[in-house]
C-alpha cells in the first residue's frame, strides 16, 4: 500500500483531530478545561482504538480480510477514532458527518470491500456494548 496511506495521511487526520479539539475545549471550558479536556479524549481514545482492534481481529477472522500490520493499524485507527468526531464538533448535523467520515475512512485508510466497513462498524458497536454491560460494572465493584 502507498506509504502516505499507511502513516502520513492518518498523522495529518490525528494532527487536524488534536488541533479542533484543542480549540473546541479551549473555547468553551478555557485554559483549565483544555488540559482536563485533553487529558479525558486522549483516555478515551486510547480505549476506543484497543477496542478497534478487537473488532479488527473478529472482522479478518470472520470476513477473511486484513487490517495490515499493526503498527498501522494502530495509526489509522486512532485518526478514525479521532478524525470523525472532531469533524463532528464544528459542522452543522455533526453526527451525520461523524458517521460520513467514520466509513469514509475506513474504506481508504484500509481498503476495504462492499459492506466490510459496516460489518467492522457493527462489530465494534457490540464489543463496546458488551464491555459497557459487563466489564465497567465489575471494575466498579
Amino acid at each position: 500500500m502507498d506509504e502516505s496511506l499507511e502513516y502520513k495521511v492518518p498523522g495529518a487526520l490525528i494532527g487536524v483531530s488534536m488541533l479542533i479539539y484543542g480549540a473546541f475545549f479551549y473555547w468553551h471550558l478555557g485554559g483549565e478545561g483544555l488540559v482536563v479536556g485533553s487529558l479525558i479524549m486522549i483516555s478515551a481514545t486510547i480505549i476506543e482504538v484497543i477496542l478497534a482492534l478487537g473488532a479488527c481481529f473478529v472482522t479478518a477472522k470472520l470476513l477473511g480480510t486484513s487490517f495490515g500490520n499493526l503498527g498501522s493499524a494502530i495509526v489509522k485507527l486512532t485518526a478514525i477514532v479521532l478524525f470523525p468526531s472532531a469533524v463532528g464538533l464544528i459542522l452543522p448535523g455533526g453526527w451525520i458527518w461523524t458517521i460520513i467520515f467514520y466509513l469514509g475512512l475506513l474504506y481508504a485508510l484500509f481498503d476495504l470491500d462492499g459492506w466490510e466497513p459496516i460489518y467492522f462498524a457493527v462489530i465494534l458497536y457490540a464489543i463496546e456494548r458488551l464491555v459497557l454491560m459487563f466489564v465497567l460494572p465489575a471494575l466498579s465493584e
